[in-house]
């Protein structure tokens, strides 16, 4: 268990390396230590503008690659950090186009995982559908919209799943995946 000092040092060794996300995560768990430390506070501030400023063009990277859920996971990990200073009492500025690229970048990764889910449908791959779907949920915060469609493709699976149980002669299994169904709908 590293002392409050002993994380603002090494977040000013991140940040003297250039790793402004490990230094902007050291500067907060040293205030999650001690919220007096207004050295750390201060080193946050700046560290962050260096560290959302990567992370945007290594998502802006990533998208222009193709690599949808890649850029999505780099606006994530910013929010992640924006979530974790709040908790420690600082509020973390970001630009105003942010929110709109951040929103942009998510909708096409949950575009992408639906899509790979759907297909992964189509191959009975429903175990690996479901994974699909569910990342819509737990990792791309999605709209009202998008976490209903990714619901119902969950339970539209599981039901496919099902219905491929029982053709088998595998009545227990069909059951079971019919009641996850149910438990997702």
């Amino acid at each position: 268990c590293a002392s409050a000092g002993k994380r603002l040092e090494q977040g000013l060794e991140a940040e003297t390396r250039g790793d402004y996300h490990a230094a902007v995560s050291r500067y907060i768990e040293a205030l999650d230590k001690d919220a007096t430390l207004t050295d750390a506070r201060d080193a946050l501030l700046v560290a962050w503008d260096s560290a959302s400023a990567r992370g945007q063009a290594l998502a802006e990277q990533a998208s222009a690659r193709g690599d949808a859920e890649g850029a999505a996971g780099e606006w994530v990990a910013l929010d992640g950090l924006m979530e974790r200073a709040r908790r420690v009492g600082v509020t973390l500025t970001t630009s105003e186009r942010y929110a709109t690229r951040r929103r942009e970048s998510l909708d096409a990764a949950i575009a992408a995982l639906m899509a790979r889910g759907d297909g992964l449908r189509r191959d009975g791959r429903w175990r690996d559908a479901q994974n699909a779907y569910r990342r819509v949920m737990d990792d791309m915060d999605p709209l009202d919209a998008q976490r209903r469609a990714a619901l119902d493709s969950q339970a539209e699976a599981l039901l496919e799943w099902a219905e491929a149980e029982a053709r088998e002669g595998r009545p227990r299994a069909a059951f079971a995946r019919a009641d996850e169904a149910l438990a997702v709908a």
